[in-house]
């Protein structure tokens, strides 16, 4: 996945968890940051359709304070979004 570093991404995670943010892979680990949690999906249309045209109002983003780092085994999808859809969303 070096091919998405530096990019927006929607990364979704085990047990639920979705992330947007900026994506860097060193090793195993992945960082993103800026980030969001993308806690409410509710566009109605899946998640390839929002990391294209960004987040609906009807969706609930969280932004994170930090950054999330997790390990690339935990990473189920992650979704390259379109830059001016998401960039200043995070």
């Amino acid at each position: 996945m070096d091919e998405l570093n530096g990019k927006i991404v929607m990364a979704i995670l085990q047990r639920g968890w979705v992330f947007v943010g900026r994506y860097q892979k060193t090793g195993s680990h992945i960082t993103l940051s800026p980030v969001a949690n993308y806690r409410y999906q509710g566009s109605g249309r899946g998640f390839v359709f929002v990391a294209g045209a960004g987040p609906t109002s009807n969706c609930k983003l969280d932004k994170c304070e930090t950054l999330v780092r997790y390990h690339e085994l935990t990473e189920v999808a992650a979704i390259a979004c379109t830059e001016a859809a998401w960039s200043d969303k995070l």
